[in-house]
């Protein structure tokens, strides 16, 4: 799934995101200021880069997305990390302790680099977890980290909309 996804350009991926955006903001019944959205993995990364520049989306929640690729390519010329300065809405960033992926030193520059931006965020952090705990098909599932994250996602989106729409 890595190979695939360095072969599509982050470009691809936002604009793709932008054209469904349109769609589920047009549909009869959602409320468009209240449109967030939630990725998982390498979808955390792109909800996140996707919440720095679409400023209508109410919220992101990014669980255990990237914040800095392996190394820069003409696919993915910019780390998710670098968007960070333009992030348009409140973010929920769910992290594990344990991850090989996403460390304590990447997870600590993206706050900073947030906090000088003046962006409004919040993280929580499993220390006893691994990456892709949340998965319950996987062999890192930790029931009790997925079950107080989706409370918190919920808590989260609950406190930006009053009803809200997920993409």
């Amino acid at each position: 799934m890595r190979e695939v996804w360095r072969s599509i350009p982050d470009s691809q991926f936002l604009s793709d995101l932008q054209g469904i955006f349109g769609l589920v903001s047009a549909r009869k019944g959602v409320l468009p200021h209240n449109v967030g959205t939630i990725g998982y993995c390498m979808g955390g990364a792109i909800a996140f880069m996707f919440a720095c520049s679409e400023p209508r989306l109410s919220w992101v929640a990014d669980y255990y997305g990237r914040i800095k690729y392996e190394g820069l390519t003409t696919n993915k010329p910019k780390h998710p990390l670098d968007f960070a300065p333009n992030l348009k809405c409140p973010m929920l960033g769910i992290y594990a302790g344990k991850d090989q992926l996403i460390t304590a030193g990447d997870r600590q520059e993206l706050a900073d680099k947030l906090e000088r931006s003046k962006k409004s965020f919040q993280f929580k952090v499993y220390e006893q977890a691994e990456h892709a705990f949340f998965n319950d098909k996987r062999a890192h599932y930790d029931a009790n980290s997925a079950t107080d994250a989706w409370r918190r996602t919920l808590e989260f989106i609950s406190a930006k909309n009053s009803a809200p729409s997920i993409i």
